[in-house]
C-alpha cells in the first residue's frame, strides 16, 4: 500500500498537478535517486543552471578492482569521464598516453610498462598516471634497466599468441 502512494505521490509530482506531501520516512525522494549518477531528482523540470563548466579533465583509465578466477586474475580499469569500463589481463595493451603492456595483475595493485617508460604499479584506487616507477632490483652488470625492460616485453609479446592457439 505504501508502494502504491509513492507511485501516486511521485507520478502526481512529476506532472505538477497537485503537491503531495510524502512521509517523513520517504521525503528523501523527493530530491534523490540511487538510480541517478549525481543522485539528483529531476521531477519533470530542468536542473538549475550550474556555474560554467570547468576544462574538462583527461580522461585517464582509473585501477578500480581485480578478480581472480582459477590462476588467472583480471584488473577492472575505469574511464571516469565516459564510464566504460573495461576487463584487462597480463600481457593486454591499455590505449592511451599513460597506457602500456600489462605486465603483472595482483588483487591489490597491477604493473604497466609504457613505450620507452619505466614500469610503473598501480594500486587499488590510482589512476595510471600517479603510477608509481617500479625500483629495479639489482642490474647484472653491463645490463641497464631499459634493455632489461625492452627484452621482457618482447618475451612477452612472443607468448601472447602462444597462448590463443
Amino acid at each position: 500500500m505504501a508502494g502504491a502512494a509513492l507511485l501516486l505521490a511521485g507520478s502526481a509530482m512529476a506532472s505538477g498537478r497537485s503537491r503531495v506531501v510524502l512521509p517523513a520516512a520517504y521525503q528523501v525522494l523527493a530530491h534523490k535517486s540511487i538510480f541517478a549518477r549525481n543522485r539528483a531528482v529531476f521531477l519533470g523540470r530542468r536542473a538549475a543552471a550550474s556555474a560554467p563548466a570547468a576544462a574538462t579533465r583527461p580522461d585517464i583509465p582509473v585501477f578500480i578492482g581485480a578478480l581472480h578466477g582459477g590462476r588467472m586474475f583480471t584488473a577492472l580499469l575505469e574511464w571516469p569521464a565516459s564510464g566504460m569500463v573495461r576487463a584487462v589481463h597480463v600481457h593486454d595493451v591499455v590505449p592511451g598516453a599513460y597506457g602500456g603492456l600489462i605486465t603483472r595483475v595482483t588483487l591489490r595493485a597491477l604493473e604497466i610498462v609504457g613505450p620507452g617508460q619505466p614500469p610503473r604499479r598501480v594500486h587499488l584506487g590510482e589512476n595510471l598516471k600517479e603510477a608509481a616507477p617500479i625500483m629495479p632490483a639489482a642490474t647484472a652488470p653491463g645490463e641497464s634497466g631499459t634493455s632489461q625492460t625492452r627484452a621482457l616485453i618482447e618475451m612477452m609479446r612472443r607468448r601472447r599468441p602462444q597462448k590463443l592457439k
